[in-house]
C-alpha cells in the first residue's frame, strides 16, 4: 500500500461515502471510539494512533478520506489497508494509521472518513521544548495484514548542557519493547541520535504501556491482529476463500491479497472454477495466528483445463513428503497433482528416516524423479521406512533449539524465531504426536536459549541470554508456560555456558564458576559452592555430579554433592578429556561421552570402560533408556569437513561397555539434489523421554526441527 494523501471536501458524494457503503465501527487501544485526541505534541514532532475498523454489519465498500478545517496537518500513514474502494465484508476488518504532524501552532481539528464512519481528530501544537527532544509524542503500534511494530525516530538535544538518556525502558503489560539506536549514554548540547523501537506482542488484543528515556515518558499501546496473505496463480482460474471470512480472492484479482484477522486460525479453501483444477497438493489450508510479525502466506496454483493429472500415493510407516516443481507444492498424504501439458514435472521424496524407492511412473531409489514431457495421466507411488528403533518421528512447526520432556510425555521444546523482525524467543509444549498444547514468545530481552530442563511437578527451567550475549537469565515457567519468576545471573564472560539439572522441584545450575542450587519459589539461591570452569552437570535420586575443567592438569575433575551442598568425597580426574557431557546410569555408575571416548565410571570412580568415538563424527551427546542401555548420539561430518556435520550415528553401549546396537543415519549431509545439509538431519541433544525411550532432537534438511524417538531394540 502505497502512501496515501486523501483530502476531501465534503460536497462531493464521492468523497462523503455513497448510500450503499460499509459503516464498520472503530476501535482505538480495542476500545470503541468515535473521536481520536492526539497528545500535545510539538512542531517538528508526530503523534500517531492505530484505529482499527471492524464491519458488523452488511458488506459494502468503503472510501477513505481526511477532511475538516485542518485536514492538512493529519497524515494517513503508507501502513493502512482501509484502502479506497475496497469491500468490507460481514466480520472483516481493516485498519488506518493517522499521524498528527502539525505545522502551525494552536489547536487542529479534522475528521476522518472510512466508508459511512466518521472518527473526529483533534490536537494542539506546541512550541518545541529548549531541552531533550522526542521525534515521537507518543508510540502506537499495530501487528496484522499489513502494519509492523516498528517506529523510528529522532532523539535530540535543543540545549547546550548534556543530558544523561541512560538506557530506554518500557513498563505495562502485554507487549515488549526493544530498541536499536546509535544513542550513548550522554547526549552533548545540540547533538542528535536516531532511535529505533519494535513492538512485540506477547498475547493477542491491546497493550498499554510507556517507554522511559533520559527523564521523559513516551505513551505506546498496541494491537495484535494476525495478517494472512494469498497469491491465485497458474493457467487456469479459481478462487481462494477465508474461513471465518475476509479472503476472497481470484485469480483476475491483482496485486497482494493480504486481510487482518482476530482469531486463532483460519481455514483457507482454493476453489478451481471454469473446468481449471489445482496445480497443488491440497484444497485448503488452516493457518495457526501466533503474535509474531512475519505475515503466514499461501501461494495456490491452478491449472488450465487441458492439464493432466499425476495420482501420488506416499506408502509406508515414516514421515515423508513428495514435492513438485515448478509449483512448489508438497504432498504429505496421498495427493492429486495437474501439470499442464508440455511440462516436464520433477517430483523430490524427502524423509528424515528412510526412502525405499519409486513405483509407477517413477522408479528406482534415488530420491528425485523427473517424469519427462507431459503427454497423459500419470500415477507414482513413493515408500517410506522407519528407522530401526524409530518409534516416531516429529516435525514441529516451531523453533527446537533446547528440550526436555515432562514427566507425561509432553516436551518442552525453546528456540529462536529469526523470521521475525526483531527476532523472538519461542517457547512451546507440544503433546507426544506433535500436536501444539501451547506457544509463547518471551519478552524481547530474552535472544537465545541455552539449557532447558523440566520437574516432576510440571514446571520448566530454562536459561536464556541476552541480546548483548553477555547477559544470562535463569527462567521458570508452570506448565502452562507463564513465566513465574525471572532470576538475573552474574554478569561474566565464561569459559562454557550454563547447565542445569533438576532437583526435585528446585534447580542446580553450574555457572560463573560456581554449582547453586535455587529454590523453586523465587529462584533465590539455597546454597552455592565454588567451581571453576564448569563444563556438565547431572542428578541421580541422591546426588549431584558437575564435570569441571581442570586447566592444570588438562584433565576433567568429577566433583559430586548432596542435595544439601554437602561434597560425598574426593574428586575424581580423568586426564586428557574435555567437553563433557554426563549422565547416571542404573546401576550409579557415572557416564562421560566426551569428544574423544565414552567412559564409565563406577561409585568409587574407577573407570570400568573407555570407547573411543568413531572417526568422522562430531558431538557428545548422552542418554539412558530405560533397560540401563547407554545410548549416544554423533554428527558425522560432511566429506570429512568440521564444517559441516550432518546425518546421525546412534549407539547403545551395555555397562560393559560392549556395543549392543547401531543406527546409522549417514547422508554424508548431501542428497542427490542438493548440497551440504539437504535430505540431512544433524542431532543437537540426546534426552530421555522419561517412558524410557531416547529422543534425538536436532534439524532436518537445514532448518526443519526434527525429533526421532528411538526404542532400542
Amino acid at each position: 500500500m502505497r502512501g496515501h494523501v486523501v483530502v476531501a471536501l465534503c460536497g462531493l458524494v464521492l468523497a462523503c461515502g455513497g448510500a450503499d457503503e460499509a459503516a464498520p465501527n472503530a476501535e482505538i487501544a480495542c476500545a470503541p471510539a468515535t473521536a481520536w485526541a492526539a497528545p500535545d505534541t510539538q512542531l517538528v514532532q508526530r503523534a500517531t494512533t492505530v484505529i482499527t475498523f471492524r464491519n458488523d454489519g452488511a458488506p459494502g465498500p468503503i472510501s477513505l478520506a481526511l477532511d475538516g478545517a485542518d485536514a492538512a496537518e493529519f497524515v494517513i500513514a503508507p501502513v493502512t489497508d482501509c484502502d479506497e474502494g475496497r469491500r468490507l465484508g460481514t466480520g472483516d476488518l481493516c485498519f488506518v494509521q493517522v499521524d498528527f504532524a502539525p505545522q502551525s501552532l494552536g489547536a487542529k481539528r479534522a475528521s476522518l472518513r472510512v466508508g459511512a464512519t466518521r472518527i473526529a481528530l483533534t490536537g494542539t501544537a506546541i512550541a518545541t521544548t529548549t531541552g531533550l527532544f522526542i521525534g515521537a509524542a507518543n508510540l502506537s503500534f499495530s501487528r496484522g495484514a499489513v502494519a509492523l511494530g516498528i517506529s523510528e525516530f529522532i532523539v535530540s538535544n535543543q540545549g547546550t548542557t548534556p543530558i544523561p538518556l541512560g538506557a530506554p525502558a518500557f513498563s505495562g503489560a502485554g507487549f515488549i519493547g526493544n530498541t536499536a539506536s546509535d544513542c550513548g549514554p550522554m547526549l552533548t548540547g545540540g547533538a542528535a541520535c536516531t532511535m529505533r523501537v519494535a513492538y512485540t506482542p506477547l498475547a493477542r488484543g491491546c497493550a498499554i504501556g510507556a517507554m522511559h528515556l533520559g527523564g521523559a515518558t513516551v505513551p505506546i499501546d498496541g494491537r495484535f491482529i494476525s495478517g494472512v496473505e494469498v497469491y491465485p496463480r497458474g493457467a487456469g482460474t479459481g478462487t481462494i476463500t477465508s474461513s471465518p471470512a475476509g479472503i476472497d480472492c481470484g485469480t483476475g484479482d491483482v496485486g497482494v491479497c493480504a486481510r487482518a484477522f482476530d482469531d486463532d486460525r483460519v481455514t483457507l479453501t482454493a476453489t478451481p472454477t471454469g473446468g481449471s483444477h489445482l496445480a497443488g497438493a491440497s484444497a485448503t489450508r488452516t493457518i495457526s495466528l501466533v503474535p509474531r510479525s512475519f505475515t503466514p502466506s499461501w501461494i495456490v496454483h491452478f491449472a488450465s483445463p487441458a492439464a493432466k493429472a499425476i495420482a501420488l500415493s506416499l506408502d509406508g510407516e515414516a514421515v515423508g513428503t513428495v514435492s513438485y516443481d515448478p509449483v512448489a507444492s508438497t504432498c504429505t498424504d496421498d495427493c492429486t497433482l495437474h501439470v499442464e501439458p508440455g511440462d516436464h514435472p520433477v517430483l523430490r521424496a524427502r524423509t528424515p528416516s528412510r526412502f525405499t524407492g519409486w513405483s509407477g511412473a517413477c522408479g528406482g531409489i534415488g530420491r528425485t524423479c523427473e517424469l519427462g514431457l507431459t503427454v497423459n495421466d500419470r500415477a507414482a507411488t513413493a515408500t517410506f521406512a522407519k528407522d530401526d528403533g524409530e518409534v516416531t518421528t516429529l516435525l514441529p512447526e516451531v523453533p527446537v533449539a533446547a528440550a526436555a520432556f515432562f514427566a507425561d510425555g509432553d516436551l518442552l521444546a525453546a528456540g529462536d524465531d529469526r523470521l521475525q523482525e526483531p527476532p523472538a524467543l519461542i517457547v512451546s509444549r507440544l503433546a507426544p504426536t506433535g500436536a501444539m498444547r501451547w506457544s509463547r514468545a518471551l519478552p524481547s530481552e530474552f535472544r537465545w536459549v541455552v539449557d532447558a530442563a523440566t520437574t516432576a511437578t510440571g514446571a520448566a527451567y530454562l536459561v536464556v541470554l541476552g541480546p548483548d550475549q553477555t547477559t544470562y537469565t535463569l527462567l521458570r515457567l508452570d506448565g502452562a508456560g507463564a513465566t513465574v519468576w525471572a532470576q538475573p545471573l552474574p554478569t561474566t564472560t565464561p569459559a562454557f555456558v550454563p547447565v542445569l539439572a533438576p532437583v526435585g522441584d528446585e534447580v542446580a545450575l553450574a555457572w560463573n564458576d560456581e554449582l547453586a542450587v535455587r529454590a523453586a519459589t523465587d529462584g533465590t539461591v539455597r546454597w552455592r559452592t565454588p567451581i571453576e570452569l564448569p563444563l556438565a552437570i547431572t542428578a541421580s535420586a541422591a546426588e549431584l555430579a558437575v564435570a569441571r575443567y581442570d586447566v592444570a592438569a588438562s584433565a576433567t575433575t568429577i566433583d559430586r554433592f548432596a542435595f544439601d551442598g554437602t561434597p560425598r568425597g574426593a574428586p575424581w580426574t580423568i586426564s586428557g578429556l574435555t567437553r563433557t557431557k554426563l549422565a547416571y546410569d542404573h546401576q550409579s555408575g557415572l557416564v562421560m561421552a566426551t569428544e574423544a571416548a565414552l567412559v564409565r565410571l563406577d561409585a568409587t570412580g574407577a573407570t570400568t570402560f573407555s570407547v573411543p568415538e568413531v572417526d568422522g563424527t562430531v558431538g557428545r551427546f548422552v542418554a539412558i533408556d530405560r533397560d540401563g542401555r547407554i545410548v549416544t548420539a554423533r554428527a558425522h561430518r560432511f566429506q570429512g569437513r568440521s564444517a559441516f556435520a550432518a546425518g546421525a550415528l546412534v549407539l547403545a553401549h551395555d555397562a560393559t561397555g560392549a556395543e549392543v546396537w547401531r543406527l546409522d543415519k549417514d547422508t554424508n549431509g548431501a542428497s542427490d539434489y542438493g548440497g551440504p545439509g539437504f535430505d540431512a538431519v544433524e542431532p543437537y541433544d540426546l534426552i530421555s523421554d522419561n517412558q524410557g525411550h531416547v529422543a534425538l532432537i536436532g534439524v532436518y534438511n537445514l532448518r526443519q526441527p526434527w525429533i526421532e524417538i528411538l526404542a532400542v531394540p
